[in-house]
């Protein structure tokens, strides 16, 4: 039983999803605290200058250094949505790809979110029924384990609470992973390699890797977007 974790980003970069599909079980850690540098309300696109930007969903930042990711409400007092949707025509609109894509999300921003957590979740829904990618979704809000246990040992804890044999983690936990807690319950741990396939960016000079997925899909469309991800 191979398990992924990662917190609910908004309109992730492929990488994300290669880790999803290469799962049995992925868990999105919504019980957690938000972080400041993380692409939990927003993500890198490139601009029709060919430099990156972002796509930001506003939040309510009154305390919310203190709430957990699903509690965390967007703040509609600000009209995002129209300036995600200005800035996608601005920028893809004579892209071949556009009208099939904003069919995509359109669900998205038709839609009255009220937390920022709900949102991203719908977001990635949608990617993975894009990518054709089944994997089991569930919630660290919805499992029964430790509560009081942090980093490495709270993963530990999450993949035991869905019987993990493997953990598939990113390179960068390797900093703070005690893989001996790992070995003690007999669930192997195995990093994540993926190398982002390189796809035509209409307004690059050179291809900038780690971007949104919405890049991908906006310059290359759905059909190719599964190709290439498959064939990663």
């Amino acid at each position: 039983m191979v398990v992924g974790i990662h917190q609910p980003n908004f309109f992730p970069w492929m990488g994300y999803f290669d880790k999803i599909a290469k799962s049995d079980i992925f868990i999105i850690m919504d019980d957690v605290q938000l972080s400041d540098s993380a692409y939990t309300q927003r993500n890198r696109v490139l601009n029709a200058n060919g430099e990156i930007a972002y796509v930001t969903v506003p939040f309510e930042k009154k305390g919310y250094l203190n709430k957990t990711i699903r509690e965390i409400c967007i703040n509609n007092d600000v009209d995002w949505k129209k300036r995600h949707l200005d800035f996608f025509k601005g920028t893809y609109d004579k892209f071949d790809f556009y009208e099939e894509i904003i069919d995509f999300l359109q669900p998205i921003y038709d839609y009255n979110w009220n937390k920022l957590c709900d949102l991203n979740c719908k977001a990635i829904e949608i990617v993975l029924k894009m990518l054709s990618i089944d994997t089991k979704i569930v919630y660290q809000s919805q499992l029964n384990y430790d509560k009081n246990v942090h980093k490495s040992e709270l993963v530990l804890e999450l993949c035991k609470s869905v019987g993990a044999t493997k953990y598939l983690s990113g390179t960068g936990a390797s900093k703070y992973m005690n893989i001996e807690y790992f070995d003690y319950e007999n669930i192997l741990v195995e990093y994540q390699r993926f190398v982002q396939p390189v796809y035509f960016q209409k307004y690059a000079r050179d291809f900038v890797s780690g971007l949104s997925i919405l890049d991908m899909l906006f310059n290359c469309g759905v059909e190719e977007t599964k190709r290439l991800f498959q064939n990663r």
